[in-house]
């Protein structure tokens, strides 16, 4: 038993010493396995995770599996899972994956009783998403484990922690050179009469962006509608911009993802004065902006009420871009 504890905590410390930058960990991940070959092996995997490139991620793990034969005995090893479409939204995946470490074949404290053993395995697996930080999987593979060999069906039932995932990044503070990059009043006024709103609605429009824009600064503040000079939430700030040109829309995020007419998502088709919504999940709308025009949203997040570019190479902006679900048009 000492021996086996001491095997499991040796086999884990590698994984403190993660990289850093690109491949540093986003996700805290455990899984149950059973692998079923003339044996049947159940045991864990717990280990962290993260992106690569898109659409491509990782997992480094400790793995232990026990068999049903106490002569047989039990895994210990590490592993490396790549896999290909798991955004941390519902949906399918594939996933592949190499593991090795020792098998204690005899049970005994006697060091000649360990062997070494490799593996790799390959399947698909399914992802739903309760809440923005938790992500519950299920996966079917294929594996095959040398020396023996012994090859047959995995299934594992996991849960991914997503770390930091409800939480955009800081963008840097509000400058004037930042506010004087938002579209004048005349450009918006033209950008929404190209998208088919007449004049006098394009005007409004870019009154209501105008007012939304000069909230810049104002810090952010849950649940906050600005009332008594206070701060804004994203809902509120959208609400309070529409509002000081009557249009009344409702409080929550989810609520004005409803309002007026959905909108292709696509930038060409974007006029300013959209509300644009984000979700963390793929699920329910868990944000919403303000379109300017030329790529750039208005929206109170961490930071406060800022102008960011909507783009999947801006530093900032391709956070927000990768939880853009949709889009919907009040004045038209």
């Amino acid at each position: 038993m000492i021996r086996r504890a001491a095997l499991a905590l040796a086999l884990a410390g590698p994984l403190a010493h993660l990289p850093t930058g690109r491949l540093a960990a986003q996700d805290i991940s455990v899984d149950l396995t059973g692998y079923q070959t003339e044996h049947t092996r159940t045991g864990w995997r717990i280990g962290v995770g993260g992106a690569m490139a898109d659409p491509l991620g990782y997992r480094l793990f400790a793995v232990h599996q026990k068999s049903d034969d106490d002569a047989v005995g039990a895994d210990y090893g590490l592993g490396a899972d790549f896999t290909l479409w798991e955004r941390g939204r519902p949906g399918p995946y594939l996933v592949g994956g190499l593991q090795s470490g020792v098998r204690d074949r005899v049970g005994s404290d006697d060091v000649a009783g360990l062997d070494g053993w490799w593996a790799w395995s390959a399947g698909v697996g399914y992802e739903l998403v309760p809440v923005s930080f938790l992500v519950l999987r299920g996966e079917g593979r294929y594996r095959a484990t040398r020396p023996g060999p012994e090859q047959g069906a995995e299934l594992s039932l996991g849960l991914t922690i997503r770390l930091g995932s409800g939480r955009a990044p800081k963008q840097r503070a509000v400058t004037e050179e930042r506010r004087a990059n938002a579209p004048s009043a005349g450009r918006m006024v033209d950008l929404a009469r190209a998208e088919g709103i007449d004049r006098d609605k394009a005007e409004l429009v870019a009154d209501v962006v105008a007012t939304a824009t000069g909230a810049m600064g104002t810090p952010y503040q849950w649940g906050g509608t600005g009332a008594n000079g206070g701060g804004f939430d994203c809902s509120g700030l959208i609400q309070y911009a529409y509002r000081q040109h009557g249009i009344a829309l409702p409080r929550t995020s989810r609520d004005q993802a409803r309002m007026g007419v959905a909108v292709d998502r696509e930038m060409s088709k974007l006029a300013p004065g959209d509300i644009l919504t984000f979700s963390n999940s793929g699920g329910p709308v868990t944000h919403v902006a303000l379109y300017v025009g030329e790529g750039k949203i208005i929206h109170s997040a961490t930071g406060g009420v800022q102008i960011s570019v909507l783009s999947p190479t801006d530093s900032y902006g391709k956070w927000w871009y990768k939880r853009w679900v949709g889009v919907r048009r009040v004045v038209r």
